[in-house]
């Protein structure tokens, strides 16, 4: 029986795939136990002449090929050959911790959970410890998928039969595992977290999560909000509070990141009427006065908004110029 299942999507990660696919194979599971699909994702440099040896030498390895699609894609089709009782994904930059998945399984298995949450380290690009992740709830504690706290989807133990009708949103750019998570975590019923050291994240300077400025990074946040109204309308077509709540969190980040990464910085008129058309095509308006008491008259017309943030960014501007000011004047004293 396959208890478990890995799926690495992977793209021009010849630096570090080695060292990925070792921590995946030694662990304290049977290779009858678990299968790693590692999904090449169109790599133009040389990832596959890395991963055949390990595809030979090792009959867990599902190795399959693809043109680049993008993260999403490969993941989806990851998800539609895992035979594993539980999923589980890991990036090919990252790593795992030797003899840690019989644990989290055997964790897993006898809670009867839907979804574990695992630890997680982050690491900088030379496997330079940063810090440890948060902890997403207790080892003792089970909730349903309202009330557990929620993580995005890396280092995180999903029951397949949880998740066979919830995939990646291709076109999110920058959270497509958020919108997998919150989609996935809305239908769980027993959730709980597992402090047993085991994800090491690295950090690197090209990663997805740096580049926040483009055009399809912004697109990527719109298709996140209205995807998430979609799985809650046709999921929760009479939501109760706690439903609202739970997709309004989720759907609040994004437009957050929209306002952070695409609006505030350059005062965009352009951007920010795109992105109130969209709320009021989308039916969600009434964000607009939600994010509006962290990021002031957002709901407001565009001169308002530009005015109160444009005065905020020179106030902040004048007060580093007197701050430094002030330091220097104290030094030479």
């Amino acid at each position: 029986m396959i208890k478990l299942s890995i799926i690495i999507p992977i793209y021009n990660s010849e630096k570090y795939l080695s060292n990925c696919i070792k921590s995946t194979l030694n662990q304290d599971l049977s290779k009858s136990e678990y299968e790693i699909i590692l999904i090449n994702d169109g790599s133009t440099d040389g990832s596959e002449n890395i991963i055949l040896p390990f595809e030979e030498a090792n009959d867990n390895i599902i190795y399959l090929k693809q043109n680049n699609k993008g993260v999403s894609s490969a993941r989806n089709w990851g998800l539609t050959i895992a035979k594993g009782n539980y999923v589980t994904f890991i990036d090919s930059d990252d790593s795992i911790n030797e003899n840690t998945l019989g644990s989290i399984v055997a964790a897993a298995i006898k809670e009867n959970l839907d979804i574990l949450y695992l630890n997680l380290t982050y690491c900088d690009s030379n496997g330079i410890f940063i810090e440890d992740s948060p902890k997403v709830g207790s080892d003792e504690l089970v909730h349903n998928g309202f009330v557990h706290e929620r993580r995005t989807f890396i280092s995180t133990l999903y029951k397949k039969e949880l998740i066979k009708n919830i995939y990646f949103v291709p076109g999110i750019i920058v959270g497509e595992d958020t919108v997998f998570n919150a989609m996935a975590q809305s239908k769980a019923l027993r959730c709980s977290y597992f402090s047993l050291p085991y994800y090491n994240y690295f950090q690197h300077a090209n990663s997805a999560s740096n580049k926040t400025k483009s055009e399809k990074v912004f697109n990527g946040c719109l298709i996140a909000i209205k995807k998430l109204e979609e799985f809650k309308i046709q999921n929760f077509p009479n939501p109760k509070a706690i439903e609202e709540e739970y997709f309004n969190k989720v759907k609040l980040i994004f437009l957050q990141r929209l306002l952070d990464w695409n609006i505030v910085p350059t005062l965009n008129k352009k951007r920010f009427t795109k992105v109130k058309l969209f709320l009021k095509e989308n039916n969600l308006t009434y964000l607009e006065d939600l994010i509006s008491k962290q990021y002031k008259f957002f709901n407001k017309p565009f001169v308002l908004f530009f005015i109160f943030h444009f005065l905020v960014k020179k106030y902040l501007y004048l007060k580093l110029i007197f701050d430094k000011a002030k330091r220097k004047i104290s030094k030479s004293k």
